[in-house]
């Protein structure tokens, strides 16, 4: 408690003049009430989990209830090399498409400029449920920051939703900048609101959420809300393609928000136990002078021991300024052609999107199988082509239970018209967008309207996987080979809709890009400690007719940890590399760079409901730069502290 007093009377005195103490505009709920996924045969099977809303039953006798939680960060970062201040900065700073490869965290492609950040948040709810069957809660906190705005922005808990600049920058600047020293982007800033009200009537099986929120249920093939800018902490860091569960943890460490939360009302009606209707109607992250909004209604019903069916529309728009979009098909198309390949950029404005999908989830004895099919409407004004032709999603998944071990198939097909919605966060992002960054899945510094962890845009093809646990040890391993759906040729590229989250378009004939991965990871569980190793290989490939079309290029990344968990204590120390090698619309090599982390972590409890967690990276990292081709080493270190107290 006194690391919370301490850091909050620092902030305080830093964000004085910042003050800007805000109720909100609209009362908003506590967090959405948490999904209860159907029972799975191991790990291997969350694909097929469809979150499906948990209604809380009111209590049998009047009672009034409160929960509060504090949550204290502090983040330190320094860097330095010729990779701190590229050469790419300045134009990058002003919005030009060519990007810096250095420095950022290739792990999580968070930056890792220099800068030292605290916050303090307060997070509460306060309601009364009544033994009529009624029950109404509010949720309320406040939020203070002070210090670099880059080491806050990405190295933090989700910043308190009237302040987030990742929701809108209205409130709080996030510039895109290469400090050289602590204090050269400090911002500050602190707020105090009421964040939601949720309200259930239990003879009616209904349930209103307003204000910030998170969906009760989605199919997230169909949307899936603004994922969090930040770094989940932990004790050590995560490959982002992992097949574990996570770092070690004594709990459930996650983030204070699982995303970024949405701005608006929900309603949901219980038909008895199995079947539940959400409907939604909120705004979602987007830049100041635009507002994109998203009405959906949601119908799931569940069938028992793993047998599911939903249904769900959603409806998109994003209104106001125009917006630079890293495709070709809006109005004004620029191609910026360079030693990174040739960047699309146009104007967009006006945007719409509508999606229908539909789910089938079915359980038999030790049989899974999940069968997911989408289809996607688009339109914005003005564009290059108009075009009227929808898209779609289609995976069926296929897992059986061998008591050694599961196996799963899974088959995908994302067409390069489904859910191509360009949607900006709440500011322009300083993330790893360097043209051939992985995961690229998406275009750089905006996000999706569905998940695209599983499969990206304009990808088609198989992955397989197989997991098990014997004795003490357990294991995963996944293959999988893509490949595009349709080339983007600058021809395509210019139509209406047509989207590819990290290939560039082609200037001269058509070839299809492929992508093949492996990856696996081993835990060995001994007396006096756990070991791990997991690794990712992710290829890519593209023929190409010239040269500046070519991609053939190899990302090896792998994480090597030992950790200690003990009843109130978690210790963990290891050491991960992330490498690029290969050539990128060059037909000689080009890319040729690796970050090597060596780091530590402890999560403990303390006495009055504290729990701390602290952790360390030296982040190494060595090569050359493509744009030019200089030396972009860089040598940095990374603290990072979070303190969290419940009552």
């Amino acid at each position: 408690m006194r690391l919370a007093v301490a850091a909050l009377a620092v902030l305080l005195a830093g964000a004085s003049q910042a003050l800007r103490a805000e109720a909100s505009p609209t009362p908003s709920p506590p967090p959405a009430p948490a999904a209860t996924p159907v029972p799975a045969a191991s790990p291997a099977q969350t694909p097929f989990v469809t979150p499906a809303p948990a209604t809380p039953a009111p209590a049998a006798l009047d009672r009034v209830t409160w929960s509060t939680a504090f949550y204290t960060n502090f983040a330190s970062s320094a860097v330095g090399g010729p990779g701190a201040l590229p050469p790419e900065a300045t134009g990058f700073i002003n919005g030009s498409p060519v990007a810096p490869g250095t420095p950022y965290d290739f792990f999580s492609s968070a930056v890792t400029t220099n800068g030292n950040g605290a916050s303090v948040q307060m997070r509460g709810s306060a309601g009364y449920a009544s033994s009529h069957g009624w029950q109404v809660d509010a949720s309320y906190g406040f939020g203070a920051i002070q210090g670099g705005a880059n080491t806050i922005g990405y190295w933090n808990e989700p910043i308190f939703p009237t302040l987030d600049p990742h929701f809108s920058g209205y409130r709080l600047a996030l510039p895109v900048a290469f400090p050289t020293h602590d204090g050269q982007d400090d911002t500050a800033g602190i707020a105090a609101a009421i964040t939601g009200v949720h309200a259930n009537v239990d003879r009616g099986g209904w349930t209103l959420n307003a204000g910030y929120i998170q969906p009760a249920q989605t199919l997230r093939f169909v949307f899936a809300p603004p994922p969090n800018a930040v770094v989940p902490l932990g004790v050590t860091p995560s490959l982002a393609e992992t097949l574990t569960s996570g770092p070690p943890s004594l709990g459930d460490w996650s983030p204070v928000d699982a995303a970024i939360p949405m701005q608006g009302i929900e309603m949901v009606k219980a038909f008895g136990a199995a079947t539940t209707l959400a409907v939604d109607d909120a705004s979602i992250a987007s830049l100041p002078g635009t507002q994109t909004r998203v009405t959906s209604a949601s119908l799931q019903i569940d069938r028992g021991g793993g047998n599911q069916f939903g249904f769900q529309v959603m409806h998109a728009n994003l209104a106001g300024d125009s917006i630079l979009g890293g495709v070709l098909f809006g109005a004004n198309p620029q191609l910026s052609t360079g030693a990174q390949g040739n960047l699309p950029t146009s104007t967009l404005a006006s945007q719409r999107q509508t999606i229908v999908g539909v789910r089938e989830a079915l359980h038999h004895g030790r049989d899974y199988g999940v069968v997911e099919i989408g289809r996607s409407w688009y339109g914005a004004t003005p564009v290059s082509t108009p075009s009227a032709d929808s898209g779609g999603y289609y995976h069926l998944g296929i897992a059986h239970d061998f008591g050694i071990g599961t196996a799963q198939i899974d088959a995908y097909r994302f067409e390069p018209r489904y859910a191509q919605m360009v949607l900006p966060y709440g500011t322009p992002e300083n993330i790893w967008s360097v043209a051939w960054s992985w995961p690229g899945v998406w275009l750089k510094s905006t996000y999706q309207v569905v998940d695209n962890t599983q499969a990206g845009i304009n990808r088609q093809g198989l992955r397989l996987k197989w997991s098990g646990r014997p004795g003490k040890v357990e294991y995963g391993l996944s293959a999988s080979q893509f490949r595009q759906v349709a080339p983007e040729t600058v021809a395509n590229a210019l139509v209406e809709g047509f989207a590819d989250g990290f290939y560039l378009p082609e200037l001269h004939e058509a070839t299809l890009g492929d992508q093949a991965q492996a990856a696996a990871y081993v835990t060995w569980h001994l007396p006096f400690c756990d070991l791990t190793a997991d690794g990712v290989d992710d290829v890519f490939h593209r023929a190409g007719t010239v040269a500046r079309d070519a991609v053939s290029y190899d990302v090896p990344q792998y994480v090597l940890s030992a950790s200690k968990t003990m009843p109130s204590t978690v210790l963990a120390v290891g050491m991960g590399r992330y490498g690029m090698l290969g050539s990128w619309a060059s037909g000689s090599q080009n890319v040729n760079l690796a970050q090597r982390q060596l780091f530590a972590g402890v999560e403990t409890k303390l006495p009055w409901k504290h729990e701390l967690l602290v952790s360390y990276r030296r982040i190494l990292t060595a090569g050359l730069s493509a744009t030019p081709p200089i030396p972009a080493n860089t040598n940095g270190n990374l603290l990072l502290l979070e303190d969290r107290v419940a009552f």
